[in-house]
């Protein structure tokens, strides 16, 4: 067991980028678009600080405390990290709380969640994301450099075209693993890349103005509730 700071995985994975938003390629104007699906580690995070880190605690600690030079221990303190059962994959199906803990996938996309949870994920990203500024930045001139505020959402069908008209879609992907018909497509993303990972009909994607966007590796008809062939991205809007 090994003790450890609260230091988010798209934090880990990206650190700060100058003004692109963790994890994210800029795409448009003030958009920046996740490199590839939110991972079973980035939402593990989420579900593990929903106590004392819920959005509203994030909201409360932003708005009581300086924009810079926060420190990390003082706010959010140490905790063990939890032991984590093998994974197991189960006449075809992803037996869902196994591949959601299991290290070896997790850069993994995140699936059976619904909607509404990928919805709750953006917003408590945006505040997590603020407060990670707010604890990098030792000076007030280093929060300056960063952007003021950033919101994480659900992109739209009309931002993901884009994103395919400007990236193009991925090549030479194939699924390699324990028969699961997607990858890792965070791992290796850890430096700053210059194209999205867009992969056709692949994983569905929870969008903001309709269900999904992209068919899926079963042609399964979409699904606003959680299931195993859909998963979801955020992009970021950041005001200067």
């Amino acid at each position: 067991m090994k003790l450890f700071i609260l230091l988010f995985s798209f934090f880990i994975s990206f650190g700060l980028q100058g003004q692109n938003p963790p994890g994210t390629i800029y795409l448009s104007d003030n958009l920046y678009l996740d490199v590839a699906p939110v991972d079973n580690l980035m939402f593990r995070e989420y579900l593990r600080y929903q106590e004392k880190l819920s959005e509203k605690k994030l909201d409360s600690i932003l708005e009581n405390s300086n924009s810079f030079g926060l420190n990390a221990e003082s706010i959010i303190g140490k905790r063990e990290i939890d032991t984590i059962n093998q994974l197991v994959w189960i006449e075809s199906t992803i037996k869902k709380d196994y591949y959601l803990e299991h290290p070896k996938f997790q850069y993994f996309p995140v699936i059976s969640v619904s909607k509404s949870e990928a919805i709750s994920y953006c917003k408590w990203r945006s505040k997590a994301v603020m407060l990670n500024y707010a604890m990098k930045s030792k000076t007030e001139e280093e929060r300056q450099s960063l952007p003021k505020l950033v919101t994480y959402r659900l992109p739209t069908s009309q931002e993901l075209e884009m994103a395919v008209d400007n990236f193009g879609y991925s090549k030479g992907i194939k699924s390699n693993i324990e028969g699961i018909p997607f990858l890792a497509y965070r791992k290796g993303n850890k430096k700053k890349k210059k194209k999205v990972i867009l992969i056709k009909d692949n994983l569905s994607e929870f969008i903001s103005n309709g269900l999904v966007y992209w068919t899926n590796w079963g042609n399964h008809k979409p699904l606003e509730d959680a299931n195993d062939f859909t998963t979801f991205r955020c992009i970021c809007e950041v005001t200067e």
